[in-house]
């Protein structure tokens, strides 16, 4: 753990010098801030690629099949997101909103760690990570409704004051951010609903076999059926006039809020089946089998002898007949 703390680290000090350029837009004005802003950022996102691709092809772990992977999946999208705004909208001042949620979620991924190992086999091995990389897609759609309501709430308070280029950032109109949280809620209840329907398909599946550490009433189930169903209300609620603008975005708030208790609080407060973090089965070197005559399966612990059939401990006692029927010594 220490190894991929360290591995972490390099990453999430770029992001955090990425973020400390951009905060000092309030005070310090330089040619050099942003490009300085846009090279660290993508310093760390090279590093955060490389160390996704290693554990996806280097190693014996599931991609996209647990908390630790998801959090840092979500966190990289959201670095690339941002870096690919940057260089088409150079003066929106996007990075004081999205590079704390990348280093929140990178810190909450070390936090959670990847101990207590189990083994995913036979068909659990592709609905599994497709389980996660669903959730891992919905989650990554609520944090975009955050940070648009967000930065609706900011503009919205800016306005308000009368504080547009005082503090050097600039950001979109109101009814773009509006626009986009709603749009993101949608695709946010889309995408969870999915997730949860192969999680419950995995979950009877493990029931049948009689997996008696599976339980419906497990908190992470239950914090997730929570989420999904405030998602659910606010997107049938969302061209409400009441619930449009400033109300929406405390709500999707409250909803990210969630997600991140799901994910994260869960594991701090309760005993849940998903805390096991998922593998590949190791693959072991076929032991040496034993026949006689003609090419035949046998089972690893027996064999088939000139003299009949036995154990693997009585092949020493075949051998000399073997021998002398070829005529040797």
């Amino acid at each position: 753990m220490l190894v991929e703390g360290v591995k972490l680290f390099c990453f999430g000090a770029s992001y955090a010098a990425a973020l400390a350029a951009e905060a000092s837009a309030c005070c310090v004005e330089s040619r050099w801030r942003r490009p300085l802003s846009r090279g660290c950022a993508a310093a760390g996102g090279a590093a955060h690629t490389h160390y996704l691709a290693y554990r996806s092809l280097g190693r014996d772990v599931i991609p996209l099949s647990t908390g630790f992977d998801s959090l840092l999946v979500v966190a990289w999208v959201l670095a690339v997101a941002y870096l690919f705004l940057q260089w088409h909208y150079p003066t929106v001042g996007l990075g004081v909103f999205v590079l704390p949620v990348v280093l929140g979620l990178i810190g909450f991924a070390w936090f959670l760690g990847e101990d207590n190992r189990r083994t995913l086999e036979g068909w659990t091995q592709v609905w599994g990570p497709a389980h996660g990389a669903v959730l891992a897609a919905g989650a990554l759609a609520v944090a975009a409704a955050f940070l648009a309501g967000l930065m609706y709430l900011v503009q919205a308070a800016r306005l308000k004051a009368k504080h547009l280029a005082a503090d050097g950032m600039d950001l979109p109109s109101l009814e773009l951010l509006d626009r986009v949280n709603r749009t993101a809620l949608a695709f946010a209840f889309l995408l969870l609903t999915l997730g949860l329907g192969v999680g419950f398909l995995l979950a009877a599946g493990e029931l049948r076999r009689g997996n008696a550490a599976i339980r419906w009433s497990d908190p992470k189930i239950v914090s997730a059926v929570t989420l999904w169903v405030m998602l659910g209300v606010l997107v049938l609620v969302r061209r409400e006039p009441r619930l449009r603008g400033r109300r929406l975005a405390i709500l999707t708030i409250v909803a990210f809020a969630l997600l991140l208790f799901t994910i994260v609080g869960v594991h701090l407060l309760f005993s849940s089946w998903h805390e096991a973090v998922t593998e590949r089965p190791r693959r072991t070197a076929a032991r040496p089998r034993f026949y006689s005559g003609s090419l035949s399966l046998a089972s690893p612990g027996s064999c088939a002898t000139a003299g009949g059939s036995g154990t693997l401990a009585n092949v020493a006692d075949a051998r000399p007949e073997w021998l002398a029927s070829r005529g040797r010594p």
